[in-house]
């Protein structure tokens, strides 16, 4: 296969072909099949070739389109339809389902909702993508059948005879390279089945820099299945600040908990690192702060937990808007579209993740002209993407007409 191929080309790394059916009539199995042989009679050898991955664009989707891309397991194939091919967060989902990638849910227990990976598909943008996947993929992609890394990963396995009190001193995958003490990017919790959990440090900095969910915080991941080494859905269980603590509880069916705690959250030093403490059946209720491994010659100062009081923009379960009026007054979320037109214009998503209990108390629209138009909103539980082409799941909750004068109250 090292043939030059430039002269079947459309553009760099791009071929245009024709198939022999009809998008408007045909399934997505059928169209992807002509486009398949069509790609092969052009270059003259079967797919994938040479190639590590092969991307198939469709103009449009005309059946069976509650989807913006598809992939085939642990293969080299994945279709995109109109425009989404354009969204490298897209783009890595789907390559992930290539190397045997499942999705990753969130601590809704949905499918898509764990934002501090890309296989639960957090970034719907053309000009972001620096982001990773989270322990449990980490780990797959290390020491699984199709493994491309290797080393910087651990597994916690303790006895359940006795208690036990360990501490465990982790970077992020951003810094894989950046690492001269060798701390583990991803760590392995045995459970006693194959629903293992993982663990890791998700520092947004470099390659993960656009990590949507948890910015510098610890993060424990479960599987279903696969003790973490093949395709299995996963679901993010906790994030954890410094000071933090999850438990674990029957940890390996011994009837005791495991209590994880982040211990030290330190992003000043380089690289930045965070240290866990794992104790099982209470070995030491009130361990001291361990000292973190220094990462150069010259320790680096840790920085303190950080403060929750008042002021510190963030409105708290025991604040209010009486008693912090500083993070829990009235805000407004601005967004809006880049298209211009009634025609152009597709309507403005976005998602609103609540930490607490909230009430949206009115929408405004800001339009460029006074007309009378019809105006919609409405919403669904979980993201919108997936589902920006499809009525699955929506519910109406507004649909009038309005005069668009300015600020328009609906």
């Amino acid at each position: 296969y090292s043939r030059n191929i430039d002269d079947k080309l459309s553009d760099v790394g791009v071929m245009t072909v024709t198939i022999n059916r009809s998008l408007t009539n045909s399934g997505r199995g059928a169209v992807y099949s002509a486009a398949r042989t069509a790609t092969e009679t052009k270059l003259g050898y079967a797919l994938p070739g040479n190639f590590d991955h092969v991307m198939f664009v469709l103009e449009d989707c005309y059946q069976d389109c509650g989807w913006a891309a598809y992939a085939y397991i642990n293969a080299w194939g994945s279709v995109y339809k109109k425009n989404y091919y354009r969204y490298p967060g897209v783009q890595l989902h789907e390559i992930g389902h290539n190397l045997n990638l499942a999705h990753s849910g969130g601590l809704d227990g949905s499918t898509y909702t764990d934002h501090t990976c890309l296989m639960g598909n957090p970034l719907y943008q053309d000009d972001v993508g620096e982001m990773c996947f989270n322990p449990a993929k980490n780990f797959q992609i290390a020491e699984g059948g199709n493994a491309w890394y290797s080393g910087n990963v651990d597994v916690y396995n303790p006895s359940t005879a006795q208690p036990s009190f360990t501490t465990k001193t982790f970077v992020g995958i951003a810094d894989y390279q950046n690492n001269p003490q060798n701390h583990p990017v991803t760590m392995k919790i045995e459970s006693g089945g194959s629903s293992d959990y993982f663990m890791g440090f998700n520092r947004a900095t470099g390659v993960n820099i656009d990590n949507d969910e948890a910015d510098d915080e610890v993060t424990i991941v479960q599987v279903n299945g696969s003790n973490g080494l093949d395709y299995s859905q996963s679901y993010l269980r906790a994030t954890l600040r410094q000071g933090e603590t999850y438990r674990i509880s029957n940890y390996k069916g011994s009837g005791k908990n495991l209590l994880i705690t982040a211990e030290t959250i330190n992003i000043n030093a380089n690289p930045g690192f965070a240290v866990v403490s794992l104790n099982f059946d209470n070995a030491n209720v009130n361990p001291p702060t361990p000292q973190p491994t220094p990462l150069r010659p010259t320790p680096l100062p840790t920085t303190s937990a950080p403060t929750r009081a008042c002021g510190n923009d963030v409105c708290l379960a025991t604040e209010n808007d009486v008693t912090c009026p500083a993070d829990c007054a009235d805000v407004e979320l601005r967004t809006w579209s880049n298209d211009v037109g009634a025609r152009a214009a597709e309507g403005i998503m976005f998602t609103v993740q609540a930490k607490r209990p909230l009430a949206i108390t009115g929408i405004s629209s800001f339009t460029q002209t006074t007309d009378n138009a019809l105006t919609q909103i409405y919403t669904r539980p979980g993201g919108y993407i997936l589902y920006a082409d499809s009525e699955n799941g929506w519910d109406l909750v507004f649909d009038d007409t309005i005069q668009h004068n300015g600020n328009s109250v609906l």
